[in-house]
Formats: structure tokens, sequence, C-alpha cells
């Protein structure tokens, strides 16, 4: 049934929320006759809808017959008078009965629609009647209201005289009995189409996927449901593409991103969906992916609905009642940021466009990395790629600014993963700051860039700004990796410091640490991160609480290392009670950096 319907799920849709506000309107498929005398069978609905005239409801006989090509073109419309009834011609309705009404010549889906098209009559006939009784002029509308709502619609222009045989009683018995299976028959088929949302992904958009499943002017594109209106989109990007809210026949709600088709964005979703489809990214900080159509304007990429956007759950952090979980909710969202780094850089990925943007948060206040349409796949073997100048302004790394600083828009950028790692330090700088920029304003962040110039301090945690210096740092070849990134002391909880402590503090090297002049580079690295720090000269400044300070531990970073190191091992309590870790607030800093200068494992 409706099988030569084009855009059948969309019709349906429509018959059912029209039926469902007109009771008396009731859907058949029969043959529909033209004016060149060729028919075909086409959906029509016919019945009565209610017009207010003169303080009083009347009850008018309509017929409105859905083309194949429903809703993109209008229906065509009758009026259907009973035998009490005659036409009433005029402007809207001609002798025949054929209704024409600006709405209809104006039609555009997805404006235009049944339930509109039929609130525009009733207001129209309520101003100027269709028909008339047959048998008074005391009002156009009295048969109509001794009439009620007729018992019966049938198909054409013809309706039958007051006398009706029983062999018509009879036809008429069996076109009810037809009319009756072919609803049925529209309600079984509607059954497919039913969504129930499992609500997999989002609470924040909760209402707005609810409204959407009653929205009857639904869009559907293969197995993905979704209505492109402005209420319903969460997001838009360069070349046109917007992400709405969206629904898959499964329940699952998810985000659809709209892409035009044209040769550039061809070529990025075609990139991006054979990421996500051959690398199978399956990590809780990589926006996982559900599905694809397309149709002849746009690609539909559906990925998981997530509840913000970085710039979103930053501005939701400053609420007042967030204020006491807000430092601990974007130190989680950096690290989760940067496993999701991880993933990519560990699949031989560059992401190549890491801004506020691109990070969105989950149900679970999960950080996720997403977009990946101009992300590029290492060859093997390989540590850049070549191509055309990618990113967004504010967030690319010195070395590609510099490429085109001369504004030779032939040349072919050169990216590698530790560019990759230098806008990750600002995004860190970015998320921790609370939304500055490590490279100062718009008008002279590039330039501040080039020159590998941070002009603001508004992080205080002197381990997070080491960090940051380190990823942001101009020359390539002095920036970390992310595995690297990922093991600093910023990151370090209880249990990976007393790892640390441990596996250090029992070197061999630092066991015999009052002789450690001997070793001409332990000495020369130890008095680097020694001179000028908290801890030079600790032992004098340590608090009188400390015990059993050992007389012969040098007065440097390998004493006080050994120092904790033995507290931790066998004064575990004094250890945690004193805060002994937090004495010294660039300890671990520099550890950090004598332990890789060492080459030391930990």
């Amino acid at each position: 049934m409706l099988k030569q319907y084009k855009y059948r799920d969309l019709a349906v849709r429509e018959i059912i929320n029209v039926i469902s506000h007109y009771k008396d309107l009731r859907p058949a498929l029969d043959a529909y006759v033209f004016s060149d005398g060729s028919s075909r069978d086409l959906m029509s609905l016919a019945g009565t809808v209610p017009v207010s005239y003169r303080g009083n409801v009347y009850n008018i006989p309509v017929c409105l017959w859905l083309l194949d090509t429903y809703p993109y073109n209008p229906p065509t419309c009758f009026v259907k008078p009973t035998s009490a009834m005659m036409i009433k011609t005029g402007k809207h309705v001609d002798a025949n009965g054929k209704i024409y009404l600006p709405y209809l010549y104006e039609w555009k889906h997805p404006q235009s629609d049944l339930y509109g098209l039929i609130q525009v009559m009733i207001v129209l006939f309520g101003e100027e009647p269709p028909v008339f009784s047959r048998f008074t002029t005391q009002s156009p509308y009295q048969a109509v209201l001794a009439a009620g709502p007729p018992n019966r619609v049938k198909q054409g222009i013809a309706w039958p005289s007051a006398q009706t045989s029983s062999e018509e009683l009879e036809t008429e018995s069996r076109s009810q009995n037809t009319e009756i299976l072919q609803m049925q028959a529209i309600q079984q088929m509607t059954e497919d189409m039913r969504i129930t949302w499992r609500n997999e992904s989002s609470t924040r958009h909760s209402t707005k996927i609810k409204e959407l499943l009653r929205e009857p002017n639904i869009k559907n594109i293969d197995s993905l449901y979704f209505y492109k209106d402005e209420k319903y989109m969460i997001g838009s990007g360069g070349s046109g593409t917007q992400v709405y809210i969206g629904i898959r026949k499964d329940g699952i709600d998810v985000a659809i991103k709209l892409i035009t088709k044209n040769p550039k964005n061809n070529k990025d979703f075609e990139n991006e969906l054979k990421l996500l489809q051959d690398l199978k990214l399956e990590s809780k900080n990589i926006v996982r992916y559900v599905t694809c159509a397309e149709d002849e304007d746009f690609y539909y990429l559906a990925n998981q609905l997530c509840e913000y956007d970085l710039e979103e759950y930053m501005e939701y952090l400053r609420q007042p009642e967030q204020k006491d979980r807000k430092e601990t909710a974007l130190r989680k969202i950096v690290k989760e940021m940067l496993l999701g780094l991880q993933v990519l850089h560990r699949a031989g990925v560059i992401h190549r466009d890491i801004k506020p943007r691109n990070v969105l948060i989950d149900k679970e206040e999960r950080a996720r990395l997403a977009d990946f349409g101009i992300s590029r796949k290492l060859d093997e073997g390989k540590s850049r790629v070549y191509t055309d100048r990618a990113g967004t302004q504010g967030w690319e790394a010195t070395e590609i600014l510099e490429q085109f600083e001369q504004g030779n828009a032939a040349i072919k950028a050169h990216y590698k993963q530790s560019s990759d790692i230098q806008v990750a330090g600002m995004l860190t700088y970015y998320i921790l700051s609370d939304g500055k920029h490590p490279f100062g304003y718009v008008i002279s962040r590039e330039a501040n860039i080039l020159e590998g110039k941070r002009v603001r301090d508004d992080v205080k945690d002197s381990t997070a700004m080491d960090l940051i210096d380190w990823m942001i740092s101009k020359d390539q070849s002095e920036r970390p990796t992310v595995d690297k990134v990922l093991d600093h002391p910023f990151f370090w909880d209880d249990k990976r410091i007393r790892e640390v402590l441990h596996n250090l503090g029992n070197k061999e090297e630092v066991q015999g640490c009052k002789n450690y002049k001997n070793n001409e580079k332990l000495y020369e690295t130890v008095q680097k991160y020694t001179e000028g720090k908290t801890f030079s000269d600790w032992k004098t400044k340590a608090p009188k609480t400390w015990t059993k300070i050992g007389k012969n531990l040098p007065n440097n970073l390998l004493g006080l290392l050994r120092h904790l190191r033995n507290a931790l091992g066998h004064r575990e309590k004094e250890f945690y009670d004193e805060k002994m870790i937090d004495e010294f607030p660039d300890f671990l800093i520099s550890l950090h950096r004598l332990a890789m200068e060492m080459g030391w494992e930990y």
C-alpha cells in the first residue's frame, strides 16, 4: 500500500497527524480521475471539518487527494456536498467543488502541510461558505447543521440523490468495509515507523527529542529521523555544515551533521567516514559514530548525541551552584581531551582542528574529541603529512603559520602530531584559565604564536603551567608526545606519586646520593633542577615536625627525594599527615625533568 508514493513515510506521518486532530476525516485509497480521463490510485482524506459561522459550528464535507509526489506537491481538494446541499461558487470554490486557496498555490514543504491547510480552510469557509441548503434560503449552512456529519463519503464529484436503492446500500457497505481495511493497513504500516526513544545519550535535550517525535513534518532519510528547523539545531560549522538533534529508527538519539554536497565537502565527508569506520575508534574519549545516509543535496553523518560542546560546558560550570566542583571538573576535562588525542595519535591520525567547539561533553560529563573531517592518517613509516592548510584561526601551530606567512596559497602545509600537541596545549590553558587563550586576543594572537610569545598568566598552578609551556613550545622538537604529556606530574594522583617516589627513590644513584658529585651528568642535572627552586636548602626550610632527616642527605633534589621515599616507606602516617609532597610545590616538576634527562624509567 502506498508503494507508488515517493515520500511515503512523510505522507503517512502527515495523515496520522491530521486524523488525530480531525476525527471525522478518514483515509482511503481510491481511483482519482484526472481531467484528461486517465486515472490513478491515490490516497485521500475524506470526511468533515468543523467550521464556525455566525455562532454555530457546521460540519463541512471535504475530500483531499494526495498526489504520489506529496508532500512536495500540494493536494487537490474538493468540497463534497451531500444530497441536501449545493455548492456555493466563489473565489475559493468552483462549480465542481474544487477548492482554490493561496495556501495551495504557494505550497512549499515543509512549511506547508495538511494540518495547516485544513486550518486555513476552516477560517476561509467561516468567512465565505462553500455550500448552502438545497431546500431553504434562510442560511447557507442550515441544511448542513440539520444533517450533521455525513455518515458516508464517496470519491468523485457526483453525489447520489436522497433516494438510495438497496443495491446502492449494499455497495456502500462494501465500500465502508474496504475503507476500514485500508485504515487498518495504514495503521499497521505506521507501526514500523513508530519510534520508542531509548534515551541512550542525552538528558539535556530530552524535551526537544520528545517534541521531535511529535513533529508532523519530521524528515526521514534511511534510518534517520530529524526536522531541519532552528529549534532542533545544536551546532554549525564551516562550509555550511549544520548539526541537528535526531533519532535513529531503533530509538537511539543522535546528532546528525548535514554536509552540503560539493567537491571540498565530499572529500572531507569521505575522509571523516573512512576514519570513523576503518579505525573503529572505540574510546570513551572519542565521539561515537552511529551511521550515515545521503540524498541528492546532503550527506547525513549521525554520531553520538552529546550534552554540550566545551564552551557551553564551561558556561554551565560558571553557575554559582557549580563553584565547588568547577576546578576538579575542568582538570578532568583536560585529561579526557588528551586521552582522546592519545587514541588518535596511536592510530596514526593527526586531528588538525583541535579547538573548543570540537570537544564535546557527554551525558556522564566525559570529554570526547569530535569532528574528523580534516583529520589525516599518516602513511606507515611517515611522521608528517602534506596537505592544504587546515584548522581554525587562532588554533594553529607555529610551523603551520610560518609556512603561510608569505601568503603563498599554493604551498602545501606539513602537519605532524607535534602540531596537534601545541594546539592541545593552547586548549589546556584555555580550559584551566576559564576561557583565556595563552597567546592573547585575536588581533595579535597569530603574531604571538609565530614568535612563541605566551602573553597571558591566568593559570596559577605551577605544575599545570610547566606542562602547558612544554606543549606550546615554538620548536616542534621540544614538544612532548601525547604519552609523555599524560605522564606529566599534573596528572599524578596519590597512587602515581607513591609509585614515582618508590621507584626513583630506590635508584642506585639516589641511594648513594651522598656521592652524586662523582657522576658528572647527574651532578650537573641535579644542580640545574635545584637552583632557584623552593626546595633548595630544603633541610633548613623543612617544618620542625618532619622527623629523622638523615645527616648525610644532600641539601638538594636528590636528598629530598630520598627523604620523602624513606618517610613514605617507613613513616607513612607522617608523610600524609604532614602533606610532605605539598611543602615544596615545584619538587615533582623538577623530579620529573631530572628523570627524563637521566633516562630513568619509573
